[in-house]
């Protein structure tokens, strides 16, 4: 059964085998069935491919017909899915179920996510408009990640605030995709919440968006879906996109963020320059486009007025407000030297022809672990896809000298 699930995905084996680490002639054995596969890595390919580990250990599956949902959602989506896609996907469940385990070492299970989405899912009235639907449910989310309190602008605390509730936020480029962001779930030692966003040709303001934009799926639309999907200029009257794209855009400029900001700077819509817009967008930590959408909802502008300014230039005056509007090579150069890789190549792990960049965090978390000696160094390559020669290679200076 091993072999249907790998046909199903519509991903070459050799690139399986990289992401389970074994040598492809192995993985070839244990499709045709002329190698048992071992125990231990059973809920590695079950938790990736979303079945049982029971159904691949028995060799068959429950009512007899193969239901690996999320590959049949993936497939499913006409013409625009690529191999990049589905290989990308892949990637990030393993990383999600990698991060599962290194949870179990540091004995926090959370899944304080699941009591969230479900207090504000349960709160909203599936009748009512789509716009009173997301706007109640951003106020309830800013409320229980503690971003309430008046003008407060959350770009900066998405990501860890998220993260400390349990959920993997994964960014990475991945050229050759036209995937803009996606989510799933990920069975480890518990399920396991996942957010990816495609850092390729992408700013930090439009990924905080798109990071919001997925949670919303993620409370409303997993339950009955294995996975959300979103592309790159993709336009869709489906509610679940309306929803999605209002809840981010509530939770990021809502018409109290804009009020503080305006009042903030001083500044009158009617005479609004691109140096003012520039600050509006630091402030509110939300892409120009996202602001300007906020402003004609809340009806402080008109619509001649939002494209008029949508034209704005900002990116000069706004990389003098904000570093996260600095290019990759601008950010490095206000950075010492010695510390270049460590945001880019030694977070880079590379399985068959795909690359992935490790969150900071869950990279820190494994050589904190090693260090205090609770796990061993084949370990801690193991959960970061790396192979022993190259995790000691990059991070020699971080480690203790036994490793």
């Amino acid at each position: 059964m091993l072999r249907d699930l790998v046909t199903l995905t519509n991903v070459e084996p050799k690139f399986w085998a990289s992401v389970f680490n074994v040598a492809p002639e192995q993985f070839y054995e244990w499709m045709s069935g002329t190698r048992h596969i071992p125990k231990y890595i059973l809920p590695e390919l079950a938790s990736v491919f979303g079945v049982q580990p029971s159904d691949i250990e028995k060799n068959q599956f429950e009512g007899g017909e193969l239901q690996p949902a999320i590959w049949y959602k993936l497939r499913s989506i006409p013409s625009v899915s690529s191999t990049a896609d589905l290989e990308m996907v892949g990637m990030v469940r393993k990383l999600c179920f990698n991060f599962g385990e290194l949870q179990s070492f540091l004995s926090r299970t959370t899944g304080a996510y699941e009591g969230v989405f479900q207090r504000v899912r349960s709160a909203i009235d599936k009748a009512a408009p789509v716009i009173s639907q997301a706007r109640e449910a951003a106020r309830m989310f800013r409320a229980e990640m503690g971003w309430e309190t008046g003008g407060t602008a959350i770009g900066d605390f998405i990501r860890p605030v998220l993260r400390k509730i349990g959920i993997v936020i994964v960014e990475s480029p991945v050229p050759d995709s036209l995937i803009e962001g996606c989510s799933f779930r990920v069975k480890s030692t518990h399920d396991i919440a996942c957010v990816f966003a495609n850092s390729y040709q992408s700013t930090w303001f439009r990924r905080n968006s798109v990071i919001l934009h997925e949670i919303c799926h993620g409370i409303f639309d997993l339950e009955g879906e294995p996975v959300s999907v979103d592309y790159r200029r993709e336009t869709s009257d489906d509610i679940s996109e309306r929803r999605a794209n209002l809840f981010a855009q509530e939770c990021l400029v809502p018409k109290a963020v804009l009020v503080y900001l305006v009042n903030r700077f001083g500044i009158h819509w009617e005479r609004l320059s691109a140096k003012n817009l520039a600050s509006l967008i630091a402030g509110s930590k939300a892409e120009q486009r996202l602001v300007l959408r906020a402003a004609l909802s809340h009806k402080m502008i008109t619509p001649d007025q939002h494209d008029e300014y949508l034209k704005f230039d900002c990116a000069a005056d706004l990389k003098k407000l904000s570093p996260q509007a600095l290019t990759t090579r601008e950010f490095l150069a206000t950075v010492p030297h010695d510390q270049h890789k460590w945001f880019f190549q030694d977070r880079f792990v590379k399985i068959g022809g795909r690359g992935l960049l490790l969150p900071v965090g869950f990279l820190k978390i494994v050589i904190e672990l090693l260090s205090a000696d609770r796990i061993t160094i084949d370990k801690a390559a193991e959960l970061t896809m790396m192979d022993r020669y190259t995790f000691q290679e990059r991070f020699r200076q971080m480690l203790p000298e036994a490793a």
